[in-house]
């Protein structure tokens, strides 16, 4: 990508290793297409998001995005639509596992030092 004036601040593999997820110092979330190697997918307004993946049992994976300044957590199908959201309140930390199976998970933890798994609940 030539953009000399963005600069990335974290970038995360998806378990599958399709995509990454790229935040920025502009405040955006790009999708990145390991495949074709093209941004797929870019979201705006998350300054200094925390950004990462939940592999699910179905094989695919969903892309979790907490927004610190606005308490928002948003969980995000690769392909386009938002399955989940929720206020989680503000200065809670994102954090991922990878497991044995190759499944992954996502928890968040709160100021105050408590944890919650974040899941998917597939019908």
């Amino acid at each position: 990508m030539n953009d000399v004036a963005r600069s990335v601040h974290s970038v995360l593999l998806d378990p599958c290793l399709n995509f990454a997820a790229l935040t920025d110092k502009f405040g955006r979330v790009s999708l990145l297409d390991l495949d074709q190697f093209v941004i797929v997918r870019m979201w705006k307004g998350y300054r200094e998001a925390q950004c990462d993946w939940i592999r699910r049992p179905d094989s695919h994976s969903s892309l979790v995005i907490y927004a610190p300044y606005r308490g928002l957590l948003e969980i995000w199908d690769p392909f386009g639509s938002r399955i989940g959201a929720g206020n989680v309140g503000l200065e809670c930390r994102l954090f991922g596992a990878r497991l044995q199976d190759g499944l992954s998970s996502c928890f968040l933890m709160t100021k105050t030092g408590e944890i919650y798994a974040i899941e998917i609940v597939l019908d």
